[in-house]
């Protein structure tokens, strides 16, 4: 029985078969890469791979490349997942939560402002005064 090498081939390149398979004749390997493809296929998404593009070489002892396999053969066209269909009021909620988000960040940053310049107005009435600025916890306990 005669060795057979089933190469992959993906958009990224060939992963060549180094350790190969026997089988009777080109058909019974043939039947084989078509046993094989839908084991493959979640490995192939989760590494990133299109199956639409990835194809076996079968290949023979000397390298010859006897046939292709496209994974299509096997599989129904693959696409990646679509997000979930969304009704229009679960949309415009959505829509009204990122509006919200976007005005509470705007005023936490106008409050953070509004706490520097306040800040810098104490230190300039301090200096002004010549009054020394007490330690935080001593201002926390003063009636």
């Amino acid at each position: 029985m005669p060795f057979y090498y089933f190469h992959l081939r993906t958009a990224e390149g060939l992963d060549r078969d180094e350790i190969g398979l026997l089988y009777a004749n080109i058909e019974a390997a043939y039947l084989g890469a078509c046993k094989a493809i839908p084991k493959l296929l979640a490995e192939l998404v989760q590494g990133g791979h299109d199956p639409n593009c990835c194809i076996f070489e079968i290949t023979d002892a000397e390298g010859r490349r006897l046939i292709e396999v496209p994974f299509l053969e096997r599989a129904k066209r693959w696409r990646p997942p679509q997000p979930p269909a969304v009704s229009p009021e679960t949309r415009a909620l959505l829509d009204r939560i990122d509006v919200l988000t976007r005005a509470i960040g705007e005023e936490i940053a106008r409050l953070g402002t509004n706490l520097a310049e306040a800040r810098a107005q104490m230190v300039t009435m301090q200096a002004i005064t010549g009054t020394p600025q007490a330690p935080r916890c001593a201002r926390e306990r003063s009636p």
